[in-house]
């Protein structure tokens, strides 16, 4: 469940892409500390967290091996299908992008302790972002993690309208329809009239805030949290 009301901070910036948008993460994040607490080090729960950069960079392939203990180009699909059960991760209709971001998801984020950038999502993970310029399947998406949390979301993004439409429809396919991406035909539109090369990201303000103040739970730092109601 998400909470109603979160904070997040999008930008975007033409003529960019997701190398940009990493420089612009941890440089503006490493200000901000700096500013706030006076350092870019921060301490969070029972260690500490230095933000200064750069920040360091592994692709989500290199991640799962390195921290996950599985080797995505050697996996079979009925491995993968496996080490799902296994692990009682659910995935409804199986993809062998979706399943190794799934895995990611249960073996590695929570390891990522220091500022991390992971690089080169599945392509079937991520509808709106621009294809990887040199390797097939893969897509230029990075997510940050620092203290176990993500923290941003970036890509480059498709400004490409025919395969817009392409990924908007597979997207109806890979999952069911409350799931799936909606096929937005205006934005599709709005694509062919032309759109420089673009960078975008959004960055969680809750997570720093939290990892700022060392609160223990993200309700500590949100305006509104859900409470539960009785009666």
């Amino acid at each position: 469940m998400h909470n109603p009301e979160f904070w997040s901070l999008e930008a975007y910036q033409a003529y960019a892409d997701y190398n940009d948008m990493m420089k612009l993460m941890e440089e503006t994040t490493a200000e901000v500390l700096q500013s706030v607490l006076g350092s870019a080090i921060v301490k969070y729960g029972d260690g500490v967290l230095n933000f200064s950069p750069p920040w360091r960079r592994i692709t989500l392939h290199d991640a799962l091996r390195e921290y996950g203990g599985l080797d995505p180009d050697k996996l079979t699909d009925d491995e993968i299908k496996d080490k799902l059960r296994e692990l009682q991760v659910p995935l409804k209709t199986y993809n062998r992008g979706i399943a190794l971001v799934k895995l990611f998801e249960k073996l590695v984020e929570k390891q990522l302790v220091q500022p991390t950038f992971v690089l080169d999502y599945p392509e079937e993970s991520t509808p709106l972002c621009k294809p990887h310029r040199s390797k097939p399947g893969l897509v230029e998406r990075f997510e940050a993690f620092a203290g176990g949390h993500e923290i941003a979301n970036a890509y480059t993004e498709l400004n490409d309208p025919v395969k817009q439409y392409e990924f908007f429809k597979r997207e109806e396919e890979l999952f069911p329809k409350e799931e799936a991406h909606p096929l937005d035909y205006d934005f599709v539109e709005e694509l062919s009239f032309g759109m420089p090369p673009t960078g975008g990201i959004g960055i969680g303000i809750d997570r720093l805030a939290m990892i700022a103040t060392n609160a223990e739970s993200i309700k500590d730092v949100i305006p509104y949290p859900i409470v539960k109601r009785w009666g």
